[in-house]
């Protein structure tokens, strides 16, 4: 991302993040995620703050509904659009911070694994934790 936004213009940058962003936000309305938050290409949502017992299984039909849209779509410098996916479960907690400029903010060590497992993941892929895997199959062994 950092290096493509050296090869175009900022403004076809911005309607492509916005274009991008704005399918993300349609569907996590449809799985019932939670967008917490975004910072430059990064989308960050949540699922479960609601205590629905499925959301394990929303979070992944919203990050497979989310690689089917990335796959259409080209990057504005024409590549396609290869995103990489983390996913993990787990406590977490929200609060404004800042008075100059606040910031809804989402915080512990469950944010932290789904970021590190997003950033280190290969493209196009969905990558979970163990922890989260070990939730699918208490899920699937019902």
């Amino acid at each position: 991302f950092t290096s493509i936004t050296s090869q175009v213009p900022t403004a076809s940058m911005v309607l492509f993040l916005n274009k991008l962003f704005g399918k993300m936000d349609s569907l996590s309305d449809k799985y019932g995620c939670y967008k917490v938050e975004t910072i430059g290409d990064a989308y960050m949502c949540a699922s479960g703050h609601d205590g629905k017992a499925d959301h394990v299984i929303c979070m992944l039909k919203f990050a497979i509904a989310v690689q089917q849209e990335a796959s259409k779509m080209k990057l504005p410098n024409g590549e396609p659009l290869r995103m990489r996916v983390g996913l993990h479960t787990g406590p977490a907690f929200t609060g404004v911070v800042g008075r100059k400029c606040p910031r809804f903010c989402f915080f512990g060590d469950t944010v932290n694994t789904a970021a590190r497992m997003e950033q280190t993941g290969m493209p196009q892929c969905i990558h979970i934790s163990a922890r989260l895997r070990n939730g699918l199959r208490d899920i699937h062994d019902k």
